[in-house]
């Protein structure tokens, strides 16, 4: 993943916190497939099928005898427009799921989708490189 994008996990929507195998699809969501608003692309993997390119927005359907069983989407916080992040959103919103992101649960909303933005890493570097990089250096990481 690049510094510039913000990864999540698309859950099954009666998924909870306590399930060990929290971003594992029992039964395949509808629709799936249904991502219009991304070109398929070659994966690096032929047990992905991707939608988008892998540096910049995408979507990966993890797949498993023939069954989607995890789905991850990352968002290219240089080039995410308001219609591709509504597109994303709509997505989710229609395969009845939630968004798993730094071991929390949440609903997918316009809100709660920039509050994940907003607070990560990818957020910090792309609205000022040069100080995330500062603050890297200076983490003492003992």
């Amino acid at each position: 993943m690049a510094i510039w994008q913000v990864d999540f996990s698309i859950i099954d929507k009666n998924k909870r916190y306590d399930d060990e195998d929290i971003c594992y699809w029992v039964k395949e969501p509808n629709n799936a497939f249904d991502i219009a608003f991304l070109d398929k692309c070659e994966s690096w993997s032929e047990d992905i099928i991707q939608y988008g390119d892998l540096q910049k927005t995408c979507i990966e359907l993890l797949v498993e005898n023939e069954k989607i069983v995890e789905i991850n989407v990352r968002l290219d916080l240089r080039t995410l427009t308001k219609e591709l992040l509504m597109n994303v959103i709509d997505y989710i919103i229609r395969l009845n799921a939630n968004v798993y992101f730094q071991n929390k649960i949440v609903i997918p909303s316009v809100k709660n989708v920039c509050n994940i933005i907003i607070n990560s890493n990818a957020y910090k570097y792309c609205n000022n490189p040069l100080s995330y990089i500062d603050d890297l250096n200076e983490y003492d990481g003992s």
